[in-house]
């Protein structure tokens, strides 16, 4: 699997997680001011760089036949 279909995967697992937790703390912290903090989050998470790590681990896992 190359890093494009690695990223597809991963963004599709990754990104309802994201949601999941973005949306328990908007519900928790109920602040308006906060709420934009928030959402930069994912912005933050989803740039292209912070798939590199977890795509490293998979190719070293299925390198040594996990």
């Amino acid at each position: 699997m190359d890093l494009n279909n690695f990223k597809i995967t991963f963004d599709g697992i990754l990104q309802t997680y994201v949601t999941d937790k973005i949306e328990k703390a908007n519900w928790l912290i109920n602040n308006e001011k906060v709420a934009p903090f928030l959402e930069y989050i994912s912005t933050f998470i989803f740039s292209w760089w912070k798939r590199l790590r977890p795509y490293c681990l998979w190719v070293i896992y299925t390198w040594l036949g996990g």
